[in-house]
């Protein structure tokens, strides 16, 4: 059986996972709300959609793994939100289909 508890410790939440007999401590991320305008390079293959890569502050971040695919509404329309990583980040990547604009919305460090 495993059981989750989130507990506050100082300004950073952590993760216990006991499980019968290993217990670790799992420190979440501090995410930070940006919504910054992007230049993403992705891969357009028929309807899908899969960012490879963007530039932030004249830095270009290389996408080494989609987490999460999402669709989301605003107001009447859809976007899609990709979770994306790279070496030490998380980012949330939101495409709006009707515009063709990329927006960045959240960064979380490691």
């Amino acid at each position: 059986m495993v059981s989750y508890l989130l507990a506050r410790l100082g300004s950073h939440e952590t993760l216990i996972l006991a499980h019968t007999v290993r217990l670790r401590i799992y420190k979440t991320m501090e995410s930070q709300k940006v919504h910054e305008q992007l230049r993403v390079f992705a891969d357009f293959n028929g309807s899908q959609v899969r960012p490879i890569a963007f530039m932030r502050a004249n830095r270009r971040y290389e996408v080494q793994r989609v987490n999460l695919v999402y669709r989301k509404r605003v107001g009447t329309r859809f976007v899609w939100c990709f979770a994306v990583s790279d070496e030490g980040n998380n980012f949330v990547l939101v495409y709006d289909p009707e515009t063709l604009r990329w927006t960045l919305e959240e960064v979380s460090s490691l």
